[in-house]
């Protein structure tokens, strides 16, 4: 009789797990995790859509997703698809123009080949179809602006290099026809041109789109009619106060006067971040002053102040008398990060104490010196420093910006600054402290630090 084996054998089939077995999540995950570069991203994504059916739903939306118009035959290959293909144009998110930029996100020179930019029968046809409202002949410009509206779900878009057209083109399609604007659009950058074709109050139409959460607009300034106007500029302005869904603005190298940067603000229902950054317009602090006034509408919300002046180093600004009373902040009880010039906190004549115009809940405190007016302010940072432990308990960082026109050994420097860190280090706060060399300020406002 023949004994059993203790250990019966079995048979073990070996099985192989691939790459296309691991949950849709996670190849998303690894895919988002190609290269950051943007050219280098689009060849990742095209070459996993064609490995086979799965890989090709996975990555199509990602392929899709961004789109940065740098070239003709890149924007003219792009528009060909999306123009055939409805379900392609609902993937595109994020719409970049980039036709004025020497560079593309690769840091290679973009090959700018506008001039022969022509487009075959069938897309233009296709893209009258869908845009009946644009106006021949189809520029390079027109043709980029035509994508934006063919993209139902676009919900971000910088248009800073096509603003004149896009802002023309919008207007007449608010006002002719009964489409409605962007309906998932969040995030909008575009510069206003010198030579529009619009009047300045015409931008509120942007304070209107319901979906709008962030707006950040370049050179924004006044035309000569605008400019002679007599009447109030909410006469003008098409949004009305506490109407905007907007909560960031952003106003960057902006000539507008103040009564319209305020129009602006209240135009805003809730408003989390502001920032202005003004080219110098009057020589006294009402600019500040009005603002921060109009800034009281959202001082449960604002969490992020910046206002800034481009051409403070002038010798006009010495001459800039203090203001009567400092602006003061205190109110802004959601205040994380300020960033304003000292002068508007602190006045040359006298001084008051930090607790008056600063919010005990603030994080980071960035303030601008202008070398032409500010002097030694030794003595505003000690008492600062001072406030730390019973007032500004969660202070963690603060910035000082000092911009002068030339090096001077004799010049306008804090004289305790190794002083002034080792104080502040001892309060457990980082002070931090930067110089900026510039012939004038609208030159460090064009060619940054």
């Amino acid at each position: 009789m023949t004994s059993l084996p203790l250990v019966r054998p079995t048979l073990h089939k070996s099985s192989k797990t691939s790459l296309s077995d691991l949950p849709n999540e996670l190849l998303v995950h690894i895919c988002e995790s190609a290269p950051s570069d943007y050219d280098e991203q689009c060849k990742t994504f095209a070459s996993l859509a064609k490995v086979n059916h799965h890989f090709h739903s996975i990555t199509t939306p990602l392929l899709y997703r961004e789109f940065y118009a740098c070239c003709a035959k890149h924007t003219q290959l792009f528009g060909r698809t999306i123009l055939s293909n409805a379900g392609r144009a609902e993937l595109v998110k994020y719409f970049g123009d980039r036709r004025d930029k020497l560079i593309n996100p690769s840091g290679r020179v973009c090959p700018m080949v506008w001039n022969v930019f022509t487009l075959d029968y069938t897309v233009e046809d296709a893209l009258m179809a869908q845009c009946p409202y644009l106006s021949a002949p189809i520029t390079p410009a027109v043709f980029t602006y035509a994508l934006t509206r063919i993209c139902p779900n676009l919900q971000q878009l910088d248009v800073s290099s096509i603003g004149n057209l896009f802002m023309s083109n919008l207007l007449a399609e608010a006002e002719s026809s009964a489409m409605s604007l962007f309906q998932q659009l969040r995030i909008l950058s575009i510069a206003v041109e010198g030579d529009r074709a619009y009047h300045m109050h015409r931008i509120s139409v942007l304070f209107t789109i319901a979906s709008l959460r962030s707006l950040t607009i370049d050179m924004a300034a006044l035309s000569k009619d605008e400019e002679l106007m007599t009447e109030p500029v909410q006469t003008k302005w098409l949004c009305p106060r506490g109407s905007s869904s907007l909560q960031e603005l952003t106003l960057e190298r902006c000539g507008l006067p103040v009564t319209w940067v305020t129009e602006m603000i209240l135009s805003c229902k809730t408003l989390r971040h502001f920032h202005l950054e003004h080219y110098y317009w009057d020589y006294n602090t009402t600019y500040y002053s009005q603002t921060v006034r109009a800034l009281q509408m959202h001082k449960g919300t604002l969490s992020d102040i910046r206002i800034n002046e481009l051409n403070g180093c002038k010798v006009a600004s010495a001459t800039q008398p203090d203001p009567l009373v400092p602006i003061s902040f205190e109110e802004f009880t959601s205040l994380k990060h300020l960033d304003i010039p000292l002068f508007s906190l602190s006045i040359r004549t006298h001084h008051r104490e930090i607790t008056e115009f600063l919010p005990p809940g603030l994080l980071v405190l960035t303030l601008d010196l202008r070398s032409a007016r500010e002097g030694f302010s030794d003595g505003f940072f000690i008492s600062l420093a001072s406030a730390i432990a019973s007032h500004l308990t969660q202070l963690k960082s603060v910035e000082v910006i000092c911009r002068i026109e030339q090096y001077d050994s004799n010049g306008y420097l804090p004289l305790h600054f190794c002083h002034l860190r080792r104080l502040f280090s001892s309060y457990g706060v980082e002070f931090l402290y930067f110089l900026e060399f510039v012939q004038c300020e609208f030159k460090a406002g064009k060619t940054g630090h």
